[in-house]
């Protein structure tokens, strides 16, 4: 994912769900059920990704709704 789409979920995140900048630093989204490890029995891998869930791919496409 784009750095921008990125940026775009957190701030939609943070605006819908009135967070902090530490409930994501803390959640990260990941308790939230937005995002999930790539490889989640081990969160400090040297190639740890975070990936898009179907609930943040929703986020994602109705944040790009109000865009257009």
């Amino acid at each position: 994912m784009e750095k921008t789409k990125l940026s775009a979920v957190v701030k939609a995140l943070r605006k819908e769900y009135g967070l902090t900048q530490e409930d994501l630093a803390m959640k990260s989204g990941v308790g939230l059920c937005f995002v999930r490890l790539f490889y989640p029995d081990s969160p400090r891998h040297p190639r740890q990704k975070y990936l898009l869930t179907i609930k943040g791919k929703a986020l994602y496409s109705k944040i790009a709704q109000q865009e257009k």
